[in-house]
């Protein structure tokens, strides 16, 4: 008899570890709305422009857009087209820049030699960020544009455009720019072509100072979605009347619907999820019972 409930006892264990196998369930991994977001706040260039065949000194300023989500073991990749910009001897593409907390911004300094070739109005920069975000390992690009000329006496510092936006929503422009001339400008203004806002296409700027520099957060609104052309350049006139404008290039930026949306369907994505597990416990356990019932019914033949 002792022998019977025995076994009985071994095969009620031999369920009990089927169910906690059949438990552990390997979901795929959804980026929600607090994930990490990693890009480009600003640069500076210390050379003031590029300049070709020459090395510049590349200033970023990194930051975690996340207000609640630490990002871990950043690592950024650097990428210049047309071979615009490359690593100086000694020094690769790739900079570690490790963890950045929520809402906190890091700066990484990078040094590159312009082609001696390269004559276009700009070069184009691309930054592709890695790193994980709680246990999701995610991806980010941040492209910059950095003048390699300066048309008239107003010089383009930097310009910074968010790679990500959202149809309808105000979506940050920021400028750093330099009257590096003797006299003030008093008329420059910021335009931006492409499918967004009427009253967003020319901003206005403030009086520049003679050799002072400034800088400004403006703010676009975008019409569709998908990925949308901006084009930026100041335009303004010198002391004799002749009129300039200052390029900044052109930036890619995917703009999607709704914000609500996407994060309902990460829920949703998670709740199925949710079923399913407690479907697989249901079997599991089903699988169990049976068991019990296979072993008792062979013990009862064994007498």
């Amino acid at each position: 008899m002792k022998k019977q409930w025995k076994r009985i006892a071994s095969a009620v264990m031999m369920c009990a570890v089927l169910c906690l196998c059949a438990g552990k369930v390997n979901a795929t991994e959804i980026a929600s709305a607090d994930s990490a977001i990693i890009s480009v706040e600003a640069y500076e260039i210390e050379e003031g422009a590029l300049v070709a065949g020459e090395e510049v000194t590349i200033n970023l300023t990194i930051k975690n857009n996340s207000a609640v989500t630490d990002a871990q073991n950043v690592m950024v990749t650097f990428d210049s087209a047309n071979y615009a910009l490359m690593p100086v001897y000694g020094e690769g593409n790739q900079v570690y820049i490790g963890n950045i907390p929520a809402g906190v911004s890091k700066d990484i300094t990078l040094r590159a030699a312009v082609n001696r070739a390269y004559n276009a109005d700009a070069a184009q920069l691309k930054c592709y960020f890695s790193y994980a975000s709680g246990s999701s390992s995610l991806n980010n690009t941040t492209t910059i544009i950095i003048p390699t000329y300066i048309s008239g006496n107003l010089i383009a510092d930097s310009t910074v455009v968010a790679g990500n936006a959202t149809v309808g929503v105000n979506s940050l422009v920021s400028v750093k720019y330099k009257n590096a001339s003797s006299v003030d400008i008093t008329d420059a203004k910021l335009v931006i072509e492409g499918n967004i806002q009427e009253d967003s296409k020319e901003i206005e700027l403030p009086t520049a100072a003679a050799g002072k520099t400034y800088t400004g957060d403006y703010y676009v609104n975008y019409l569709e979605s998908g990925i949308q052309t901006l084009k930026i350049q100041y335009q303004y006139t010198d002391a004799q009347g002749n009129a300039f404008v200052t390029d900044c290039g052109e930036y890619k930026i995917n703009v999607t619907n709704d914000v609500v949306e996407q994060t309902s369907n990460a829920v949703v994505s998670q709740e199925t999820s949710g079923a399913s597990r407690v479907v697989q416990l249901g079997m599991a356990g089903l699988l169990g019972i049976i068991i019990i019932i296979v072993v008792v019914l062979y013990i009862k033949k064994r007498k």
